[in-house]
């Protein structure tokens, strides 16, 4: 199925040994047959999760380096946090910049996502900016957090992979621009203004 992911099972229950090779084989001609249609939009296997060590080992991360996460423990623990079970999905940086929070919004990327979320927080198409939005009373909930106009956020969005399980991404380093959050008065506008963040400053 174009654009899908195809799941194919070999039958082994009550099968003979020639019975499980012969159904490997065609698998594994489909596969081949697959990759060489020019009409199918073949998208191979790849790590679908990376641990935190590797990019802490790094020293940094980057929105062009393949990243995904599966709980935000394992966010935070990029952050030298280590927070067990962790499910907030806010919290401060504490090291390095003072300003800095982590943030792992679940982004509406289509009407059907997060529709029991207190929060609708949506993504421009280039990932220039991100809208914060609070169903209940946002004006109230705007006026209330724009004194915070210094404030940053190291963000993980929550997505969902080919296998279609939820993961988190890093996309971007984001500033609160209150000037665009004054013109929109019911949402916060964040406003990207890096691509990497150097981890080293947490480990210090």
């Amino acid at each position: 199925i174009k654009g899908k992911l195809e799941i194919r099972r070999i039958k082994i229950y009550n099968k003979s040994l020639k019975s499980i090779n012969e159904q490997i084989n065609k698998i594994v001609k489909l596969i081949e047959n697959k990759i060489k249609d020019p009409n199918y939009n073949f998208v191979p296997w790849t790590q679908l999760y990376y641990d935190p060590q590797f990019f802490i080992d790094k020293g940094y991360i980057d929105v062009e380096m393949i990243n995904g996460f599966r709980t935000i423990q394992e966010v935070s623990e990029l952050f030298n946090k280590n927070y067990n079970g962790v499910q907030r999905a806010y919290f401060k940086a504490v090291k390095g910049n003072n300003s800095a929070w982590i943030w792992c919004p679940k982004l509406k990327l289509d009407s059907k996502d997060f529709i029991n979320n207190p929060f609708e927080n949506t993504i421009d198409t280039n990932r220039k900016y991100i809208y914060e939005f609070r169903k209940a009373n946002p004006k109230d909930f705007v006026k209330k957090q724009s004194n915070k106009k210094d404030e940053i956020r190291y963000v993980f969005a929550k997505c969902r992979n080919e296998a279609n399980d939820f993961f988190y991404k890093f996309i971007g380093v984001y500033k609160l621009d209150l000037n665009k959050t004054n013109e929109l008065k019911t949402k916060r506008a964040w406003k990207k203004i890096d691509d990497k963040i150097e981890l080293k400053q947490f480990f210090k």
